[in-house]
C-alpha cells in the first residue's frame, strides 16, 4: 500500500457526493472566508472525496492494480444542541479535528479473492494486527467496483 496526502480543503459538489444530504443539511462542512480557488473552499468532513478522488485520477493514466491509504484530519461541525462542551469562551464555533485512515484498493476480483479478503491480506502485511486499533468505522461495509 503507497500513502498519498490531499488537501484538506475541497468542493460542496465533491462532499454531496459522499455524504448524505441529511447529515450536510444538518451539519454543514466549515466554509473558508478567502478561497484561493473554488476547488478548495470548505474543510473536509470525510476523506472518503479525497481518497475516490485519487484513484479515478490514478485510473486515469495506469491500469491495474492500486492500493492506497491516508491518514488525515477531517473536520466536524461540533453539535450546537449539545450541552456546554467546557472549551473556552468563543472556540464552541471550531470545528472538531478528527484523525482518520481511509483506504482503497482497487484491481481485478477474480485474481485477488474477494474483496474482505484482500483487504484483510493487505493489512496483515502492512503489519496491521486485529484488536480495538485494528477495527475501522466503516460506512456500508467493503463494495465491489465496476
Amino acid at each position: 500500500m503507497q500513502e498519498v496526502i490531499t488537501y484538506a480543503l475541497t468542493t460542496m459538489d465533491l462532499l454531496a457526493r459522499v455524504t448524505p444530504k441529511e447529515d450536510l443539511a444538518i451539519y454543514p462542512p466549515f466554509r473558508v472566508i478567502n478561497p484561493l480557488s473554488a476547488d478548495h473552499e470548505f474543510l473536509r468532513t470525510t476523506l472518503r472525496a479525497s481518497i475516490l478522488q485519487t484513484v479515478a485520477s490514478n485510473l486515469r493514466y495506469q491500469k491495474g492494480e492500486m492500493a492506497i491509504f491516508e491518514t488525515a484530519r477531517s473536520f466536524q461541525r461540533p453539535d450546537e444542541r449539545l450541552p456546554q462542551t467546557g472549551r473556552p469562551f468563543g472556540e464552541e464555533a471550531m470545528p472538531d479535528e478528527r484523525e482518520h485512515v481511509t483506504g482503497a484498493v482497487t484491481g481485478c476480483a477474480r485474481t485477488a479473492g474477494p474483496p474482505r479478503q484482500r483487504s484483510r491480506r493487505l493489512l496483515r502485511r502492512e503489519g496491521v494486527r486485529r484488536g480495538p486499533a485494528a477495527r475501522a468505522e466503516h460506512s456500508g461495509g467493503v463494495r465491489r467496483g465496476r
